[in-house]
């Protein structure tokens, strides 16, 4: 969490702003300071309009300020790059979208006829890509045998066309329902 330097000026404002109000406060309890000077200060809005326009303006100046450093050190979500590298070689380089991994990731799961629904994420790794998948399967699908067919296939169909490796494949099969799948064909 890195404070930026206008924000870290903010709230060096705004502490010492708190720190005259806690010192005023204390002289104050401690009767430091006089009676007659504390009525004058809460009457000094009171004399005339402009008093309480800055007296206004001061208030709604430290509420802006310290709304704005409520969310200063709010950590920014790492951004996840969305391609990863093909190949290089002497001509340039050539990427793919994780997007157009997950087209043929979809794919090649609508294809197999014993899957009624495929939801699917890709994530990069610092050696490929990880595959997570939550399948909803036709009845009297036979489950490890499917998923061990599908990570095999699923994974050569991936290197062979990308050109990326397959780290992992995680399946979830969430239902196995009897609903026949609907395809637009």
């Amino acid at each position: 969490m890195k404070i930026k330097l206008i924000d870290r000026i903010l709230l060096a404002l705004i502490l010492i702003a708190v720190l005259l109000i806690c010192a005023a406060l204390i002289g104050i309890a401690l009767r430091l300071i006089p009676m007659a000077l504390l009525q004058s200060m809460v009457e000094w809005p009171f004399l005339n309009v402009v008093n309480s326009a800055v007296l206004g303006s001061a208030g709604a100046l430290f509420f802006i300020l310290a709304f704005r450093l409520f969310f200063a050190g709010k950590k920014q979500p790492e951004q996840k790059p969305a391609f990863s590298l093909v190949k290089n070689n002497e001509f340039g380089s050539v990427y793919i979208t994780l997007s157009a991994i997950d087209s043929m990731i979809q794919k090649h799961c609508r294809s197999n006829t014993r899957i009624r629904d495929c939801q699917s994420a890709v994530n990069l790794t610092d050696d490929g890509i990880r595959i997570n998948l939550k399948l909803s399967l036709l009845p009297d699908s036979n489950v490890p045998e499917l998923t061990a067919e599908l990570q095999k296939g699923l994974k050569e169909y991936v290197e062979s066309l990308s050109g990326i490796m397959v780290q992992d494949i995680g399946i979830l099969v969430e239902s196995m329902s009897s609903l026949p799948k609907s395809r637009a064909d």
